[in-house]
């Protein structure tokens, strides 16, 4: 088998459908959106509905071959249904042709700074599941708009989803960013306590009156 798969990916980077099993036990979730996913279909074997936007074109050549994709989500949650998957080839700083306000959760792992694109498409009270490789995990937190659901930890091999005394995993070590500098250095600031990545509840604030 040549090209990009989930498989030989998966390999590299291990499996991350257990993390979100995690999440799908503690929140109703239905329509995922995954930002830079590359070809990391593990949301799939969980939600039914989920559309993955990337630049690459491995990830486009793979998507395009749905019986290989359909073939790879063997064992999925919601079998025999068949996955209802849409991938967009863009990025997702150029505004993509999708719905907004219509994703129950929004996930980035290791391609932001994407927290600002992410919003405009999460539904009111809707997930936003990000880590702080590039920054995302740290402007979520200085955004007003997004609050503390839980975290993410992984330990020997194991993913485990934390929604109790989360202020140290939420909070910076030392004086805080700002966004600017955040951007500035492509990266997240170091926090007081560390996870694989973080869950933040989407709370839009209405305008000033």
């Amino acid at each position: 088998m040549s090209g990009a798969d989930w498989y030989s990916y998966r390999g590299q980077i291990g499996d991350r459908s257990q993390m979100f099993q995690c999440v799908a036990d503690k929140w109703p979730l239905n329509k995922v959106l995954y930002l830079g996913s590359y070809v990391d279909i593990s949301p799939s074997m969980v939600w039914r509905a989920v559309t993955y936007l990337d630049t690459d074109k491995r990830a486009k050549k793979f998507f395009e071959d749905h019986e290989r994709v359909l073939g790879q989500l063997s064992g999925r949650k919601y079998e025999p249904e068949p996955p209802d998957i849409r991938f967009v080839h863009d990025d997702f700083n150029g505004y993509p042709e999708l719905s907004p306000q219509s994703f129950d959760m929004v996930i980035s792992l290791y391609s932001g700074p994407s927290v600002s694109a992410a919003l405009p498409y999460l539904m009111a009270g809707g997930k936003l599941l990000v880590n702080n490789s590039h920054g995302d995990a740290s402007l979520a937190i200085l955004n007003p708009e997004l609050q503390p659901a839980g975290c993410i930890k992984f330990r020997e091999g194991q993913y485990r989803l934390v929604t109790e005394n989360l202020d140290g995993y939420f909070s910076f070590k030392g004086t805080p960013p700002t966004q600017e500098s955040i951007y500035s250095s492509g990266r997240g600031a170091a926090l007081s306590k560390t996870s694989f990545a973080l869950v933040f509840s989407f709370e839009p604030q209405g305008p000033e009156k």
